[in-house]
């Protein structure tokens, strides 16, 4: 994830500024429909002033689904950069958007409830395996 346009890599340009970063962003805002949240992307070049006016853009029942999410998305995209720099892998933003979605599901059926509502299916699975120890 070193950019080749870039002379010292940012904690804020590798999040937000960076190519690759903003199509993993827009790709998982899309899904999750929040797309209007990655025009702030090219006007906000801190990544903190990003999430700060991203979370004033988010629905207030939703902003701690919204914390929640941009944690986990940092996460995996810091940790996939590490292993560009340390493992000299080269993973596709179209393998880390679905790893991310894996991952947040994953959260969401550990019971994240205020993810739930993204992850629709993980609820189902939730209620189905609940179910199940019940009966």
């Amino acid at each position: 994830m070193t950019c080749m346009f870039q002379l010292s890599e940012t904690i804020s340009h590798i999040l937000v500024g960076c190519v690759y970063a903003r199509e993993v962003w827009f790709n998982l805002l899309r899904i999750w429909n929040w797309l209007r949240l990655a025009a702030g992307l090219s006007t906000h070049l801190e990544f903190t002033d990003w999430w700060m006016w991203s979370r004033k853009q988010v629905h207030e029942d939703d902003r701690k689904a919204f914390h929640t999410l941009v944690v986990l998305v940092v996460w995996l995209h810091w940790k996939e950069r590490n292993n560009r720099i340390f493992q000299n892998s080269n993973m596709p933003t179209s393998d880390l958007v679905p790893r991310i979605i894996e991952e947040g599901r994953a959260w969401a059926y550990a019971g994240f409830m205020h993810l739930q509502k993204f992850f629709l299916d993980a609820l189902s699975l939730r209620s189905q395996n609940l179910l199940h120890v019940i009966t």
